[in-house]
């Protein structure tokens, strides 16, 4: 499957760097996690989940690193 909107491979065809957008959806420690579960099988260097959204009441929690709880 996909890991991001837009995937950048290298000369072997593998993603090394993803974008995932999010239209009008704020970032939150779920969509955190459900990144995470996409590209944790991959050689990603950067992965970046960008929203259109303003900032959600979760932002204290992400800044906690309340997601840092990944397997």
């Amino acid at each position: 499957g996909r890991v991001g909107d837009i995937e950048v491979r290298d000369d072997e065809d593998r993603v090394f760097e993803a974008v995932e957008i999010k239209h009008g959806i704020p970032i939150n420690v779920q969509l955190i996690k459900d990144a995470y579960e996409k590209f944790k099988s991959h050689p990603i260097q950067r992965y970046y989940l960008l929203s259109t959204a303003e900032e959600d009441s979760d932002i204290d929690n992400i800044n906690k690193g309340h997601f840092q709880k990944l397997p």
